[in-house]
């Protein structure tokens, strides 16, 4: 009976420390976050985000090294002369059944919209960006939109690199008065190289289309004597220009 008692006493005590240790992992997530947020704002801290207007005086005058992080067939379509091309992602060339439906599902959509190959992570990024920079060199990071330079530059500043610089909006916004005295090399021009399959045939179809109604529209405005027979040829004599 002793015992018993004694167990029966030691239970609520129990029973105390363990809300004591769940309320202690409750809050403990919370507190690891905080360090997770302040890591990422240290790695922020060492990025400087900048506009397609300043890419030509950092890489001409300030002695900054372009490195061009997309994949193989937007450089190929147009680069900048001088730049260093290591693309953060590849082309998936994997085999495995996974892999495969990724391919496949990235072909019918993304990929027929804007004619690229399903890619994935180039683990061996930031070892060819080491061997090409030390830690402390000028390095400013582009891409074609923007996104992939921007967790490219995370990523390095996360090594150790300390003087980065990633530009706003990638290629995109790098139009042709913006290039300044940086040359391209390519069949197209560096802001349309993301455009690709569908998106590049929708893009001139809305073109044409465009115009042929403009032009439709202007013959009826000012040439209203002209368009009268036409129309009438082909509506009937009803038909009020």
């Amino acid at each position: 009976m002793a015992v018993s008692s004694s167990r029966a006493i030691n239970v609520p005590a129990l029973a105390g420390r363990s809300h004591s240790a769940s309320s202690l992992s409750a809050r403990a997530p919370t507190r690891r976050s905080v360090v997770s947020r302040a890591s990422k704002l240290a790695v922020w801290s060492k990025i400087d985000y900048v506009p397609a207007s300043k890419v030509a005086n950092l890489v001409t005058q300030e002695g900054y090294a372009l490195l061009d992080v997309r994949d193989n067939n937007q450089f190929q379509k147009a680069h900048v002369k001088g730049s260093v091309h290591i693309p953060l992602f590849k082309e998936d060339e994997a085999k495995d059944p996974q892999s495969l439906i990724n391919q496949q599902l990235h072909r019918g959509s993304v990929g027929a919209n804007f004619g690229s190959s399903h890619t994935v992570r180039n683990d061996r990024f930031e070892e060819l960006v080491g061997a090409q920079f030390g830690k402390d060199a000028k390095v400013i990071l582009c891409c074609q939109q923007g996104l992939r330079s921007n967790t490219a530059a995370q990523d390095l500043a996360a090594l150790g690199f300390s003087d980065l610089a990633c530009v706003d909006g990638g290629f995109n916004s790098l139009t042709d008065e913006l290039l300044g005295s940086l040359e391209v090399v390519g069949k197209e021009k560096i802001s349309k190289a993301g455009f690709g399959g569908l998106m590049k045939s929708q893009q001139k179809i809305s073109i044409v289309v465009g115009s042929v109604m403009f032009g439709a529209w202007a013959f009826l405005e000012f040439l209203p004597e002209q368009a009268a027979p036409i129309l009438a040829g082909l509506y009937g004599p009803n038909v009020v220009p």
